[in-house]
């Protein structure tokens, strides 16, 4: 069939764009459909999606060609020609960033010289047109490959579920919180018990319930660990949806008929919506939130990410979570009929952005310090992330002390059995996986908290037995006088022993983790025992200053400074590093517009995380000082030559409304008292 001339140049266009545009995006979605899970995406949302990213930028390239073709033929030739010379060089630039083959300027050049004999052959070569054109049949084909992938098809395809609520006996009511990226080695003190300088609230639900401190999550990913906690069961395999329908037998669909269900899922939707109505608009949700997702990832190959996806499941987070946290408090009540009250929440997650008292700082969004494995390169970047994480962990804790005293104000905290665990853990130990699970991170990435209150409980105890998150569900069950009417793989903790060895499984994150699966086995097993020892023996959080306040803002070598006045410690101007340069504060949050001159205490975001570099022969460490006081102190970090970068993250309480003065020290000591030297 011979096409009108507008047909084929839409064609040409069409199957040049899905190559661009539609095939990358949708197979990243393919392969991370947790993602539409957490959009809460309807299907005529998700068909609009596709169809606007198969159909939407050759049709503007057309529509422009056609305006553009109403004054001149010749300038509507030369803008085909340009849009398929730039259609051509998007499509080099990924596949050359893929394969790693070149990236940066060098990739953007050669797609570019690519783009253009590109068009040039469609331009003026019959087979080149034939070729583009026929490239449009791409274009459904992608389409139908993502709405039929497996991961899609049961996220956005589902029917009503089949109600099958359970007998329960002793039906009490139960709030239970999942939180997310919590290891319980950022809970504890050197005792073993939880550091209640730090964290008060969840020392104060420590008092009156047990905690487990040998528990462990069976994966260090979410759609995996969440439902195990809420079924009782192993994952039967990697990357299947969490959604009711590919995990019908849980904890919701056990209490569906006998309690009152108030649930809050993040990034999980096994409680069917017909059984729980949504709850959340905090959370970025819907066409627009998936519209953003799809541009993220363009960007991503364009920016040449080795992987796109594994970026892209990283940055699955919320930035709205506390508000989201202080929402659920707020829907908490007292009611005649029992009650299931349950939140996921992503914190202490990243983005580490949040003081203790609630306000933000500017920060990058992914933890720098990171390879493009996602293993830590550099210890100093790597502690300052823990900072920030115990620092989020500090205004977690806060938001959970809202949820007891809410409890209490209703009168229903003593006959309420609660229950507040995490997914998983995260590490900060250089040379391993942030998240991923290595040989020497275990006890920070698999070791969760695991609080149960009972009710009528008014005693801490601390519980050492060895139980993992399938155990959650049958310990709950075990307290509701609830028979779990299918195969499940946990048992309560009551009858859990001390089997030696203690090996337990962790599911594989391919790209992640850095251990090797069983023979045959989608999980690897573990020294559980080694990993717990780890857990107790671990290094809390130093305290180098008197002042608590300032805790999180000291340590390593020169953290017992911070706090000092530098006119107590400079010793004049003998430095030899020169040229000190502060990078603008705007660098490390999106969006925004931040200026060390002009801080807003109250209303703003704190420009709190100051990067910068400086020329030195010498492998220099320096001291931050703001408004004449140490703010902290930075080892130096690799740049390029003889240059240098330092990064500090500095305390709110030394900064003041309007213009700050922000000072930048060599700090030594030759054997003697720390000096700062001044720099010329």
């Amino acid at each position: 069939m011979v096409l009108s001339r507008r047909a084929a140049a839409w064609s040409e266009l069409a199957g040049l764009a899905g190559l661009a545009f539609a095939q990358p995006v949708l197979a990243d979605l393919a392969a991370s459909p947790e993602t539409l899970v957490s959009r809460r995406l309807a299907a005529w949302e998700l068909f609009v999606f596709v169809a606007l990213l198969s159909l939407g930028p050759p049709t503007v390239l057309f529509a422009l060609e056609e305006i553009v073709g109403r004054f001149s033929e010749t300038g509507k030739r030369a803008l085909h020609v340009a849009a398929t010379a730039l259609l051509g060089e998007l499509i080099c630039v990924q596949l050359l960033t893929r394969a790693a083959l070149l990236s940066g300027g060098a990739a953007w050049l050669a797609g570019a010289a690519a783009g253009l004999l590109l068009a040039f052959a469609i331009d003026r070569l019959r087979p080149a047109r034939t070729f583009a054109r026929y490239l449009t049949v791409g274009v459904p084909i992608y389409a139908a490959s993502f709405f039929t992938g497996p991961g899609v098809a049961d996220t956005v395809f589902t029917g009503p579920a089949a109600g099958s609520g359970a007998r329960v006996g002793n039906p009490v009511p139960i709030v239970m919180v999942v939180m997310d990226e919590l290891p319980l080695t950022s809970l504890l003190d050197e005792s073993g018990k939880v550091d209640r300088e730090l964290f008060p609230s969840f020392a104060e639900l420590a008092d009156t319930s047990t905690l487990y401190r040998n528990h462990t999550t069976v994966s260090p990913t979410t759609p995996e660990a969440v439902p195990a906690i809420l079924t009782g069961r192993f994952p039967e395999a990697l990357d299947v949806v969490p959604t009711y329908e590919r995990h019908p037998d849980n904890l919701f669909r056990l209490l569906a008929g006998t309690y009152r269900l108030n649930v809050w899922e993040q990034v999980t939707r096994l409680c069917p919506p017909d059984t729980c109505p949504t709850t959340d608009s905090e959370s970025p949700r819907g066409l627009s939130a998936l519209v953003s997702d799809g541009l993220y990832l363009i960007a991503g190959r364009l920016r040449g990410d080795s992987d796109s996806r594994p970026v892209f499941q990283i940055r699955q987070s919320d930035p709205a979570a506390p508000m989201r946290f202080e929402r659920f408090v707020r829907s908490l009540g007292a009611s005649r009929e029992p009650r299931l009250d349950f939140l996921h929440v992503l914190l202490p997650h990243q983005p580490w952005r949040f003081l203790p008292d609630g306000r933000r700082y500017n920060g990058p969004f992914v933890a720098a310090g990171l390879s493009s494995e996602y293993h830590w390169i550099d210890p100093h970047l790597a502690e300052i992330a823990r900072q920030r994480h115990l620092l989020q962990l500090r205004y977690t804790d806060r938001l959970l002390g809202l949820m007891l005293d809410r409890l209490r104000e209703l009168g229903t905290f003593d006959r309420t059995m609660i229950v507040v665990t995490a997914d998983h853990g995260v590490s900060f130990r250089n040379g391993e996986p942030i998240r991923g699970v290595g040989e020497d991170n275990q006890s920070q990435v698999l070791w969760t908290p695991l609080f149960v209150k009972l009710p009528h409980q008014r005693r801490g105890v601390t519980d050492d037995r060895q139980i993992t998150s399938v155990d959650v569900l049958p310990t709950v069950a075990e307290v509701l006088q609830l028979d779990i009417p299918y195969t499940h793989d946990g048992m309560p903790a009551s009858r859990r022993g001390v089997p030696v060895p203690d090996l337990r499984r962790v599911y594989d994150w391919e790209g992640f983790s850095a251990i090797q699966t069983d023979p045959g086995e989608i999980y690897a097993t573990i020294d559980a025992g080694r990993g717990f020892r780890e857990v107790l023996e671990a290094e809390p959080w130093p305290d180098l200053v008197d002042d608590p306040a300032l805790r999180l803002f000291a340590f390593g070598r020169w953290g017992h400074l911070v706090g000092a006045r530098v006119d107590e410690l400079t010793a004049g101007t003998s430095s030899d590093i020169s040229s000190v340069t502060l990078d603008d504060p705007d660098e490390h949050v999106e969006g925004g517009d931040l200026d060390f001159a002009d801080v807003d205490l109250d209303g703003g975001m704190l420009p709190l995380y100051v990067t910068g570099s400086f020329q030195s022969a010498r492998p220099n460490e320096v001291v931050i000082a703001v408004n004449g006081r140490v703010a902290g102190w930075s080892p130096p970090l690799p740049l390029s030559g003889s240059r240098r970068r330092f990064a500090v993250l500095t305390p709110p309480q030394f900064w003041r409304e309007g213009a700050n003065r922000i000072e930048v020290f060599e700090v030594r000591d030759d054997g003697g008292p720390a000096r700062l030297m001044r720099i010329r």
